[in-house]
């Protein structure tokens, strides 16, 4: 069986950018610690970002990014 990593971070408000950084720290960390992980530029590591100006309801992702941003 294959074990693949998926770093996600949610919706991203109006100016995104990528969170490549956060997610290789993250991953350092985690291999810090003791887990094994493959090697973080390897194909079991996938990252995923949502825009939410692309492909969704900008009303409604729109929304969810503002709560997300308060939340945080």
């Amino acid at each position: 069986m294959r074990d693949v990593v998926v770093y996600i971070h949610g919706l991203v408000p109006i100016e995104p950018r990528t969170h490549t950084p956060d997610y290789l720290s993250m991953h350092e960390g985690l291999t810090n610690y003791g887990v094994v992980l493959p090697d973080f530029s390897g194909p079991d590591v996938v990252e995923v970002e949502l825009w939410w100006q692309a492909g969704s309801e900008v009303s409604h992702s729109g929304n969810l990014a503002t709560a997300q941003a308060n939340i945080g």
